[in-house]
């Protein structure tokens, strides 16, 4: 917070506390506020709506500031690409075996819809990720399919 924020607060905290005060000083005689007093609380009121509004004005202007801090300044002629490394990862993008087996499970359901990262390498016959293999990969006697030991 702000010095200037904390300090109206502050400034308001007082205006309310003064304005607490000549209310209850007719309260406690039981009657009601004279014209001086009505007067006194009608000032006091106005400033404390001016300090309100300061305040507001106050905490917009930190929020702006801060909006500005995190706003990154890039030259014009940048450009931001995205790049999925799932491909280039080892695990192609699983956490683990567990996951990945599970994942496997859940495709061969009919009408399932087949994770992304199950196809990544199914151009080259090497659909499970390579960190998974344990030992080399054994031939089938059928070329397009490769039988491998899970971890």
């Amino acid at each position: 917070m702000s010095k200037q924020l904390r300090e109206l607060k502050a400034r308001k905290a007082t205006l309310v506390k003064d304005t607490r005060a000549v209310t209850d000083i007719a309260a406690a005689e039981q009657r009601e506020m004279n014209e001086e007093e009505v007067s006194v609380f009608e000032a006091l009121k106005s400033k404390i709506e001016a300090t309100s509004a300061a305040i507001d004005r106050e905490a917009a202007l930190i929020a702006e500031e801060a909006h500005m801090v995190h706003t990154a300044h890039l030259p014009n002629a940048s450009v931001i690409t995205v790049v999925d490394n799932a491909a280039s990862d080892p695990k192609h993008g699983f956490k683990s075996v567990g996951e990945f087996l599970k994942t496997v499970r859940q495709a061969q359901n009919p009408g399932a819809s087949i994770d992304d990262r199950l196809l990544i390498g199914s151009a080259r016959n090497a659909a499970v990720p390579s960190s998974f293999i344990r030992g080399k990969p054994k031939k089938h006697p059928f070329p397009s399919i490769l039988v491998v030991s899970i971890l």
